[in-house]
């Protein structure tokens, strides 16, 4: 019988620090769950309100874009109909809006008088400013003109200037390559180089003239 006890006690020991350690790697397990529900607790918690914030900006971006789609909208409400009145003051028919029933004939009619009017608006501009820059020219001869001749005594020519009898746009390309190589020497060294216009202090003819005309100038 003490045998059979004995025995007995030692498998319940045995059990006893099995169900201990059992207990002891529940805790832990316990624990370490604890730890993960509140990460993803904090997790979640991090997510709404990033959500909530996105939900906010998309709003406010929602709202942007209709405030700019009716501006844009009233914007060519507005250019048409502001169009509409400009075709109708200048006796331009407005075609129909294209469809199965359109016609061709009439919508490169509107194109060609669209055209016409445009190069006319473009011919206006051009003169105004062409007048503008011939006064300026003139300005400009006239005051190297006054000094040449008041201020220096050196007989003055005016310079022969393709560009002063043009008027209107110019329309063939030998005009445009001399017109922008006028602009480009313009630009570069100036009116009086382009007019051909001799540099006092690096002229030969004031470095070794007459002492007098060199006194005159100076004084």
């Amino acid at each position: 019988m003490k045998g059979i006890y004995h025995l007995n006690q030692v498998k319940l020991e045995y059990n006893l620090d099995v169900l201990r350690q059992l207990d002891v790697e529940n805790s832990t397990l316990r624990s370490q769950q604890k730890r993960k529900i509140s990460r993803f607790r904090t997790s979640l918690e991090l997510l709404k309100a990033k959500m909530a914030k996105q939900e906010m900006k998309f709003q406010e971006e929602k709202q942007s874009l209709e405030s700019e789609v009716e501006r844009v909208t009233g914007q060519f409400q507005e250019m048409q109909s502001r169009m509409r009145w400009e075709f109708q003051r200048g006796g331009i028919p407005i075609p129909r809006s294209s469809g199965a029933g359109s016609d061709p004939s009439g919508i490169l009619s509107f194109r060609r008088q669209l055209m016409r009017s445009s190069a006319e608006k473009f011919r206006q501009v051009w003169m105004v400013n062409e007048e503008e820059a011939k006064a300026l020219i003139r300005e400009a001869l006239e005051a190297d003109r006054i000094i040449r001749v008041q201020q220096l005594g050196m007989p003055w020519e005016e310079p022969r200037l393709w560009f002063m009898d043009n008027v209107g746009p110019l329309g063939r390309r030998q005009e445009k390559r001399d017109a922008m190589q006028v602009a480009t020497k313009l630009l570069e060294g100036g009116i009086r180089e382009f007019l051909g216009i001799p540099d006092p202090e690096n002229s030969l003819e004031f470095q070794v003239g007459s002492p007098g005309r060199s006194r005159e100038f100076w004084e």
